[in-house]
């Protein structure tokens, strides 16, 4: 069942990575209020910069942002759904080229 999904997900964000480079990953992650449909899944890339484990530190990162009160939920819904390499870049949580702001 993930093969097909997955291959459907590949198509709708027109991703040139084959679907063995890819994970899918939840746009919005479910712990800042994500959807587990499928439209809220895409496919994301484990290898190079700004990839998976970096999308990973982010949402941990505003994860605990919104549970200790620092953010509001919406402010961080809208931060990782809307560019989620700027909102990376300006928590500071790696590096970044100065031409991704």
């Amino acid at each position: 069942m993930t093969g097909p999904i997955k291959a459907e997900r590949i198509r709708a964000y027109a991703t040139p990575l084959p679907a063995k480079s890819v994970a899918l990953d939840h746009l919005l992650p479910i712990e800042l209020g994500g959807a587990t449909s499928t439209a809220n899944l895409w496919p994301q890339n484990y290898r190079g910069l700004f990839n998976a484990h970096d999308k990973d530190r982010l949402e941990d990162y505003l994860h605990q942002a919104v549970c200790s009160g620092k953010m509001p939920l919406r402010a961080a819904q809208e931060a990782i759904a809307t560019n989620w390499v700027k909102a990376y870049c300006d928590a500071k949580l790696g590096e970044c080229p100065s031409n991704t702001q």
